[in-house]
């Protein structure tokens, strides 16, 4: 069994909005949050948030040294080493910047076609940001589209229904942390890892079998009891997030 698990990383991986926390450090915080306002609200396009960050980081001389540098500064989410450590295949799916994106994909040994950013580009001469190549919601889909028959199970992770929905409503599993009809709620991806651990156990269902020439007693005798624990789990733990799920929407 193949899974797939696309994540988004704005306040998904990151505990803030990755270009908040460089802009802190820039010291330009309160001209950052103005421009993160607009995006959020769609009064501005990806691309003009992009360039308008390209100017803003630009006048504080943000330079490819001084990425490397806060990059080490950017606080993850508590669960996200757990996360981004499990044995299955994990894309990163952001309209995030590739300054930050690139070095976690590397740090994580996350393959760069399994990546899909906003591209940061710094000056050959001066080592200044001075151009973006950003992607938006649309990009994202067909990105993450364009993997899905890889995969028998796909986990699709994110904290936007506008920005994060379109690809994330493409997967088997689609998660938010916010509250949305269209896709399954969790207050805490603690709840996603248990998840993908309890189907990576169903892989130990004994060898494989052709379903087809086997009648239901036969095919549930061929689960071993690990694999049986795993599921009961699952759908327990499935039952349990559509109740909560029921009684927020009730409140």
């Amino acid at each position: 069994m193949r899974i797939g698990l696309f994540l988004d990383v704005d306040k998904t991986i990151t505990r803030n909005f990755i270009q908040s926390d460089f802009a802190a450090a820039l010291g330009c915080a309160d001209e950052y949050s103005d421009l993160e306002n607009q995006f959020q609200k769609k009064l501005i396009t990806s691309k003009d948030f992009g360039e308008r960050i390209i100017a803003l980081f630009a006048s504080k001389n943000f330079s490819v040294r001084m990425a490397n540098d806060i990059h080490k500064q950017i606080p993850l989410q508590p669960w996200a080493e757990e996360l981004l450590k499990l044995d299955v295949d994990k894309y990163l799916v952001s309209s995030g910047p590739s300054y930050f994106i690139d070095e976690l994909a590397r740090r994580y040994r996350i393959p760069e076609d399994h990546v899909c950013r906003s591209e940061y580009l710094f000056s050959p001469k001066t080592e200044i940001i001075e151009k973006c190549n950003s992607i938006n919601e649309s990009q994202k889909a067909q990105f993450v589209k364009e993997h899905l028959s890889k995969y028998d199970i796909t986990i699709g992770i994110g904290d936007h229904p506008e920005f994060d929905g379109p690809f994330v409503s493409l997967c088997t599993l689609p998660f938010l942390t916010v509250n949305s009809e269209k896709y399954i709620y969790v207050p805490s991806f603690g709840l996603v890892i248990i998840v993908i651990k309890n189907i990576l156990k169903l892989e130990q269902a004994v060898v494989p079998l052709d379903v087809r020439k086997l009648t239901l007693g036969q095919l549930f005798r061929s689960f071993t009891l690990g694999s049986w624990t795993a599921l009961i789990s699952l759908l327990i733990l499935a039952v349990s997030l559509g109740l909560w799920g029921s009684r927020f929407l009730r409140s």
